[in-house]
């Protein structure tokens, strides 16, 4: 069989499988995922042992290392570091958190709930006041634990968790209690942006906890291949030349604190790519709440 042709069975059978994920983590009671593995791998003659593997992690709400190295190995999670920035300062870019096939399950899954967002609040730089900013795109929210912690274990296994460490150790903070399973679809098109700001920090009285850091998790290629521009900009005002800009990739993830200023760059549309557009996933890292951070919120 040619090579073409076994790589485009190999990504219908992982989206296939991704959606499989997906019914169980929204709705574990409506489905047996222990059944589904086994009609799955019937179906594609395949090894159940990966199957069972994925069973216990999602019952357990986390992967096993036994999963998360079968992954690796398999070349369906491979997350690795591509850039990092200053030591004082909470920055990693991950290449490969995130398959190809989920990003496209996640777009397919989130995407009819897609609603336009105009002129959302954000902390702008330099007053650091709450007030309009140019910011317009269309949003999703899916609340998703079970999903949430599957993304948490593979940035604890990727070279972030040293990065995060250090973080903790610097702000005093704590250990992270893991993603918020509150997980934002964001849709770019147009002329559609989001102007440079800060992140603010969220509190939720009910859990105890408050976000800390920015997670985006990229679904789609930016670089001309699904759309052109789009890139996320991650400015120091003193010091433009040390301004950073991250071209989206599909399965790329970075992570930053929420003081870091930054922007969301507007696509370019070339001849007739009016069509182009840039899907993103946003959520964040959680810690416990922090009275020094309520001035903050």
């Amino acid at each position: 069989m040619a090579a073409s042709n076994v790589n485009a069975m190999a990504g219908s059978m992982q989206e296939e499988f991704a959606t499989m994920i997906f019914k169980y983590s929204a709705s574990p009671k409506d489905n047996d995922l222990g059944k589904l593995a086994h009609e799955f791998a019937a179906l594609h003659n395949m090894n159940l042992k990966p199957l069972k593997l994925l069973n216990h992690a999602i019952q357990q709400s986390q992967p096993t290392s036994e999963f998360v190295e079968h992954l690796t190995h398999a070349g369906w999670l491979a997350a690795r570091s591509v850039l990092t920035c200053r030591q004082d300062i909470m920055f990693e870019v991950l290449d490969s958190v995130l398959t190809e096939a989920e990003c496209r399950a996640l777009i397919n899954r989130m995407s009819p709930a897609l609603k336009s967002v105009s002129g959302a609040l954000s902390r702008l730089h330099p007053l650091g006041e709450q007030r309009a900013s140019k910011t317009e795109y269309c949003l999703s929210v899916m609340e998703n634990k079970r999903f949430a912690d599957v993304i948490w274990q593979r940035l604890m296994d990727s070279e972030a968790f040293a990065s995060i460490y250090k973080y903790t150790q610097r702000e005093g903070c704590g250990m992270p209690l893991g993603l918020a399973p509150r997980l934002r679809l964001l849709r770019y098109e147009g002329s559609d942006r989001f102007d440079a700001h800060y992140d603010r920090i969220v509190p939720d009285e009910a859990t105890g906890s408050e976000s800390l850091i920015t997670v985006l998790i990229y679904l789609n290629d930016g670089g001309g291949v699904d759309f052109s521009g789009g890139e996320t900009l991650y400015i120091n005002p003193e010091n433009m030349a040390e301004s950073v800009g991250v071209v989206p990739r599909r399965g790329r993830v970075v992570l930053f604190e929420h003081c870091l200023y930054h922007s969301g760059s507007p696509l370019q549309h070339i001849d007739d790519s009016a069509n182009q557009r840039k899907y993103v996933m946003r959520t964040d890292i959680l810690f416990r709440i922090q009275a020094k951070n309520h001035d903050k919120y």
